[in-house]
Formats: C-alpha cells, sequence, structure tokens
C-alpha cells in the first residue's frame, strides 16, 4: 500500500528506504505513515527557509558537541599517556628491584655454602686434635 503511495509520488523504493533510514533519526525503525510522507513531500518539493535554517542549526549543534568530544577524548589520550610512562617507571623499578633481590641472593647462597665448607673444616679439625686414650679393662 506505501509502496503503490510512493510511486504515485515519483519516488523508487531504494530512495525511500534511504530516507526512511534519515527520518529514523532514534534508530528505533519505526516512523507512522503521517510523518513519512510528510517527510517524502518536504524531501522533494523546494527547500524552504525554515527548512535551511533547521539544517544549519542542527549541523552546527552536532558540530559543537563533536568539537567537545575531541578535547574530551585528547584530554583522556594525553591521560592515558601519562599513565602508561608511570606504568613503564613503575616496571623498570621493579624490574632493577627485581634483579638486585636475584643477585643478593646469589652472594647470600654463596655465603652459606662457604660458611658450611669453613665449618666441615673446623669439624675434621677438631676431630683430628682429639686424643683417644686406650680403655681400662677389668
Amino acid at each position: 500500500r506505501i509502496a503503490f503511495k510512493l510511486r504515485l509520488m515519483g519516488f523508487r523504493l531504494e530512495e525511500a528506504e534511504s530516507f526512511f533510514r534519515l527520518l529514523d533519526a532514534d534508530g528505533s525503525g519505526f516512523i507512522s505513515a503521517e510523518e513519512f510522507l510528510h517527510g517524502l513531500h518536504r524531501y522533494r518539493g523546494p527547500a524552504k527557509g525554515a527548512d535551511v535554517c533547521a539544517l544549519i542549526s542542527f549541523a552546527q549543534r552536532h558540530n559543537a558537541k563533536a568539537r567537545a568530544n575531541v578535547r574530551v577524548i585528547r584530554t583522556l589520550c594525553n591521560r592515558a599517556d601519562e599513565i602508561r610512562e608511570r606504568l613503564q617507571s613503575v616496571g623498570r623499578s621493579l624490574h632493577l628491584e627485581i634483579k638486585s633481590r636475584s643477585e643478593d641472593k646469589k652472594r647470600a647462597d654463596a655465603l652459606w655454602q662457604q660458611a658450611e665448607a669453613r665449618a666441615n673444616v673446623i669439624d675434621n679439625l677438631a676431630l683430628d686434635q682429639r686424643v683417644e686414650f686406650p680403655t681400662i679393662r677389668e
């Protein structure tokens, strides 16, 4: 039924679908038949001053919103860069700390091994210096 009305008005189906998407600004997928037909008349007819003013106003509002969004995005990008730099600094510090602790553990292990070796030497010397006396039998 609507397709027939569109043909009577001289519209191709592809034009109507494209215009329907323009009319459906909220993306709901629903436009009343009256709104749709009214929009098609305005689309095919000559532009009026009010229409042009409304379009310019619409474009200016959205341009201002887009500029504001760009400023917000730039600010967020700058903050993200600062956070990334801080995280890299923390990562470098952690890497150095881990490396230092690993080297400290190696040195401590080496010292414990030396201490164990010295303790063994001392124990052996003590055994060598021990004098054993023969036991007396009764």
